[in-house]
């Protein structure tokens, strides 16, 4: 981990925690500037509480487990770059062709970020949280909902299933020990493409129809997955409230 830790401290400097700040922001830049300094293995919920002057316990309330507060800290780092993408995508014309700028930008970004790449490399697509999904649901929504709009997109999925499978797939594409943009269109032309398509049929030869089905069944039971998790989330809130 001291290479993860030697790099985070090439990257910009954590923003200074203002009084003005809310406890839940002085928080997460206390922690950013801890991981920054410490990295991952070293950073410990005790120090960011005291660095941002709360309670131990006001800590863990805001925040949770160490886990959970590491994941946060590359949430919001994540929203730098999830905003340049609403800038690049509008520079391109059709769904696949904006997911593939998209993809190509996130993939160079968070890669190069070591406390994003250490949450990516240490948790699966579906163990990301929440807050992953709905960081991409802004994003990536109104494209996806104008992709569908203009038949580009199929509808017989939710825009929150495409969603997931989009993020599962960039999860997969920061993975590759390949990440240049070739493969990185690729990954969108031959995983994104033909299962989000709303013509798919015409957008591929026969020889890939056996792995759209594939994509297609990999999607419902994401879809599946994300409704159990949703219920589960709602059953712990409700008997947290």
């Amino acid at each position: 981990m001291a290479a993860v830790n030697a790099e985070a401290r090439s990257t910009p400097a954590a923003l200074s925690i203002d009084d003005r700040d809310s406890v839940w922001d002085r928080l997460i830049r206390a922690a950013d500037a801890a991981l920054q300094r410490d990295g991952a293995d070293g950073v410990s919920i005790d120090a960011v509480a005291a660095e941002a002057g709360v309670s131990r316990a006001t800590a863990f309330r805001q925040l949770g487990k160490r886990e959970d507060m590491i994941v946060a800290v590359a949430l919001v780092r994540s929203r730098r770059y999830t905003g340049e993408c609403a800038v690049l995508m509008g520079r391109h014309t059709g769904v696949i062709a904006k997911l593939e700028a998209a993809f190509v930008h996130l993939v160079r970004e968070l890669s190069s970020d070591p406390i994003v790449r250490f949450v990516f490399a240490s948790r699966a697509p579906d163990d990301l949280g929440p807050g992953v999904h709905e960081e991409a649901l802004a994003i990536l929504g109104p494209v996806i909902e104008g992709g569908r709009a203009a038949g580009e997109i199929r509808t017989d999925v939710s825009v929150d299933q495409i969603i997931d499978w989009t993020v599962e797939q960039l999860y997969l594409a920061l993975q590759k020990v390949e990440r240049s943009e070739a493969a990185v269109v690729y990954r969108v032309q031959m995983f994104l493409a033909p299962a989000l398509a709303a013509d798919r049929e015409r957008l591929v030869s026969s020889q890939l129809r056996s792995r759209i089905e594939t994509l297609d069944a990999a999607l419902q039971q994401g879809g599946r997955a994300l409704d159990s998790l949703r219920a589960e989330l709602r059953a712990a809130a409700a008997r947290d409230g």
